[in-house]
Order: C-alpha cells, then structure tokens, then sequence
C-alpha cells in the first residue's frame, strides 16, 4: 500500500521506489509505469493543493486590507498603503497561509523531482536491458560458435 504525502515516511518511500538493483531488474521493468503514474498523480494533486493556497493568500490578503482600510474610516486615522502592506505582511493568518504555500510548493518540487527521477531511471533500465541483451547475443553467438568447432573437430576425429 502506498502513502500519501501526508503520511510519515513518504519520502522515504519515494527513494525505495526509485531505487532498484542487478537483481530486481524484472521488477523494476514491470513496476516502473505504475510508479510513474502513482508519482504523476500524487505531483498532479499537490499542485492543486498548491493553487488552492495561492488562492487562500489572496483572499485573506483582501480581507485583511478590508479590515484595516475599514478601521482606519471608523478611527478617522489616516494610513498609508504602504503602512496597509506591512500590517498584511506581519498578520498570523497571512503569514500562516503564505507559510501554507510554501509548504505546498516545496512538496509539489519534490514530486516534480521524482518524477525526473523515474524518468531517467527508465532511461536507465532500457540501457541495461539493451546491454544484457547484447550480453546474451554475443554469449550465445559464442555457445553456438564453440558447439560448432566442437562438432567439426569431433567429426574430423571419427573421420580419421
């Protein structure tokens, strides 16, 4: 069963993943598509999860000024926008959504990551596979070559 993002050990599932040795080769050939898809989806929704937070920072960002702009009328207290954007910049709820976002966009980066990631690991699995089986012509070239002059030789000797 796969973690989500959410989950503890995520990251660490994502490197185990990724990784694969001489001896899981065929494993990894048949796992490969469907990790890139689970990763592709799991980056797809993070950068909605990211969307939504840039959303939530405007909106508060304009209630926020509202509110200030509204208090600044009641109190007839002149302000300045400049004054407005500072006092957005160092409100809780405005920094807690812009901490939010940065959350999400360092995970949406990590996804986008892992998925470079298992794109050169396909590259890499397809060259190994090429070379293994380059390996095996050759051997078997070789097999039948050797089989060949045993053959001839085993002939020559009955023959003499």
């Amino acid at each position: 069963m796969k973690l989500t993002i959410a989950e503890e050990g995520f990251s660490t599932q994502m490197l185990q993943d990724v990784e694969f040795s001489p001896e899981n080769l065929d494993n990894a050939y048949v796992e490969q598509a469907s990790l890139f898809a689970y990763y592709a989806e799991q980056s797809r929704l993070a950068s909605k999860k990211m969307d939504n937070f840039k959303l939530r920072i405007s909106t508060v960002e304009a209630e926020l000024d509202k509110g200030f702009r509204d208090a600044a009328i009641t109190t007839g207290v002149k302000i300045t926008e400049k004054a407005i954007e500072q006092s957005i910049a160092r409100d809780d709820k405005h920094v807690k959504s812009v901490m939010a976002y940065n959350d999400a966009k360092a995970t949406h980066q990590m996804l986008r990551d892992i998925l470079e990631a298992f794109k050169q690991r396909k590259d890499c699995l397809i060259q190994i596979g090429l070379t293994r089986r380059e390996e095996l012509k050759s051997g078997s070239l070789r097999v039948n070559e050797s089989s060949q002059d045993e053959l001839k030789a085993r002939r020559e000797s009955l023959v003499r």
